[in-house]
């Protein structure tokens, strides 16, 4: 079946002023998407969305393509995310069609932009990207040392020679194209890394990480405040502490510091056998 976005927005955004949609209103228009072929479902589906569409085209927006080429094939998109979207399966349509968008408005940019045309495969593509944001972070305008290609190997989890291979890439390449604006605001860039992904699953993903932190911290709280600040300072922490440095600040000995994280340990691993495993699983 032929699909298409009529735009009807008059009718439309008088239904979604309030911006994006509630779950219910989401799945109401995408069953009469999916089963009755209601045009009008889509179209107010797709309208409620647009802004979404805008925020993440803006990110690619210095890559060379018209802001409005990058946001038409983002509405696009955003028809193709509905015809595939099945609501019983507990996703937000706002966070599964993000998946559409960003996928294909990073597909068009490299189709259009001979700066990234080159980097064909999705573990090149995410390299490069990262790379940048790297060398943006470093403020590193030429080429990196050696002690920063090793430490970029280890940031981005890949060898050394792959960082030396793209920084000889780069090297051919106007690098100004790519700023650390066209990433995202955890940091990550806005391509898709792991393109062999279906939206279903990237969209499930977030869905159980963001389950995963609520059921951390609810478990958390079950504990007492001297054992949660030792998981904090032990579990949690990029720097954990010894336990020597954790009882020397609640004045006791680092066995019984011990005692305390084991004894936290095993509390959180009674309430995650409990838990459901899209809950607490790892």
């Amino acid at each position: 079946m032929k699909i298409s976005f009529k735009g009807n927005r008059s009718n439309a955004k008088r239904r979604s002023t309030s911006g994006l949609l509630d779950r219910e209103r989401e799945w109401e228009l995408a069953r009469r998407w999916k089963t009755l072929g209601d045009q009008r479902a889509l179209d107010e589906l797709v309208i409620a969305h647009e802004r979404m569409v805008i925020a993440v085209a803006a990110k690619f927006r210095r890559y060379g393509p018209p802001m409005e080429d990058l946001v038409q094939e983002g509405c696009g998109a955003l028809v193709r995310a509905a015809s595939s979207f099945d609501p019983d399966r507990g996703f937000r349509f706002s966070t599964y069609s993000m998946w559409w968008v960003r996928a294909a408005i990073f597909d068009f940019v490299l189709g259009n932009k001979s700066v990234v045309k080159q980097v064909t495969s999705g573990a090149q593509r995410s390299l490069f990207f990262q790379l940048q944001r790297l060398r943006s972070d470093w403020r590193v305008d030429g080429k990196l040392t050696a002690e920063q290609r090793e430490r970029a190997a280890v940031d981005l989890k890949v060898s050394v020679r792959a960082v030396e291979e793209m920084e000889l890439f780069l090297g051919t390449l106007d690098v100004s194209a790519v700023s650390e604006h066209d990433f995202d605001d955890d940091g990550g860039a806005v391509i898709l890394v792991a393109e062999q992904h279906t939206p279903e699953e990237l969209a499930g993903e977030a869905q159980e990480q963001r389950q995963r932190k609520a059921w951390l911290r609810e478990a958390l709280g079950t504990l007492s405040e001297r054992e949660q600040a030792v998981i904090a300072q032990r579990r949690l922490s990029e720097t954990p502490k010894t336990l020597k440095d954790i009882g020397s600040r609640f004045g006791i000995s680092a066995e019984r510091v011990r005692q305390i994280e084991n004894a936290a340990v095993s509390k959180l691993r009674g309430l995650a056998l409990a838990a459901p495993l899209n809950m607490a699983g790892a």
